[in-house]
């Protein structure tokens, strides 16, 4: 019986000193994040929004870029559990941390998106080169302000060189929607000759604009 007795107060000493495994360690979140939104307006794919996470002395703070390459403080800053919350101007985003990734939502008067992004190297604003959004637009190339040229133009050149003052005058027209060109100077002649026709633009989307790089003739379907 004693040896009995032993053994269960052996047990159960062993039970006592046993170590709780400690609680998983809350991830760091500062740095520069490259924030990937999927985007459905013109210019159709995915824009990267920068943001720096800081700290100083016990508090987190952090700014984030907008559509023009500025940074300001986001509001509503908080982190808590691993999870990521601020808001900059219209835009919520909710972030769950996990090591170089964070991963979440973004909701805005247009919706809810999903948010993929990853911690620079580098903590400069400009570390890591953001990807650039390649896509080709169809549409008419025509003036800023009174639009495409008309039908029953007859010449639809001549009509578009008497309207257009200086490059930015020239536009892409989208289902009556126009969009602008980053680098129109450079293809003035190009844009001009091809006034009234269907045609097909390759380039990069910069922030409202389609940086050209070829602009033809679309081919008849």
């Amino acid at each position: 019986m004693l040896t009995w007795l032993r053994a269960r107060a052996a047990a159960a000493l062993v039970l006592v000193v046993m170590p709780v495994a400690p609680a998983a360690a809350q991830q760091d979140p500062v740095g520069v994040w490259n924030l990937r939104i999927r985007v459905g307006n013109i210019g159709e794919g995915f824009r990267t929004v920068l943001v720096r996470v800081e700290r100083r002395g016990d508090t987190l703070m952090a700014q984030a870029s907008g559509v023009t390459p500025d940074f300001r403080d986001v509001e509503e800053f908080s982190y808590q559990g691993d999870t990521l919350r601020f808001a900059t101007g219209a835009y919520e985003y909710e972030l769950v941390v996990k090591g170089d990734t964070a991963t979440g939502t973004v909701t805005s008067p247009a919706g809810r998106q999903e948010v993929t992004g990853t911690r620079q190297a580098s903590l400069g604003f400009g570390g890591d080169v953001p990807e650039v959004l390649r896509k080709t637009w169809t549409g008419v190339i025509g003036h800023r302000t009174e639009g495409p040229p008309p039908g029953d133009a007859a010449d639809p050149v001549s009509w578009l060189k008497q309207r257009v003052k200086n490059a930015d005058d020239l536009v892409l027209w989208q289902r009556r929607v126009p969009v602008s060109f980053a680098n129109a100077g450079q293809y003035q002649a190009d844009l001009i000759n091809l006034a009234g026709n269907s045609v097909v633009v390759d380039g990069a989307w910069r922030t409202d604009r389609i940086e050209i790089a070829s602009v033809k003739t679309a081919t008849p379907k």
